[in-house]
């Protein structure tokens, strides 16, 4: 088992009906990677800051928590890996916003 660091920067534009707005969330996540192998199922949770870039001010801030459960799985023959992920971010000091990415991915 060993840990991780990632560094990520999501962007995502909701219907919010009444405006819109373009949001980004920069943040950190400290990841468990449960077995060292070819497949590496990992859970991971962390902190950022979501952020209003574009749209009508007031521009909304606030700090974002999110949660990930996940799966690498490297291919050294091929110099290629592949993941997939399911991360939640809740927003708030009351948590009672949260949106749910899936994300599935190349890396090299």
């Amino acid at each position: 088992a060993s840990l991780l660091l990632e560094g990520s920067l999501g962007a995502f534009r909701p219907d919010e009906r009444t405006v819109q707005r373009t949001y980004i969330i920069p943040e950190a996540q400290l990841q468990w990677q449960i077995l060292p192998m070819i497949v590496r199922p990992y859970v991971g949770g962390g902190i950022g800051w979501l952020r209003a870039i574009s749209g009508p001010s007031p521009t909304p801030n606030d700090v974002a928590y999110s949660a990930s459960a996940g799966v690498r799985i490297g291919l050294p023959l091929l110099g290629f890996g592949l993941r997939a992920e399911a991360r939640t971010h809740f927003v708030g000091s009351g948590l009672d916003r949260k949106s749910t990415e899936f994300i599935v991915g190349v890396s090299k």
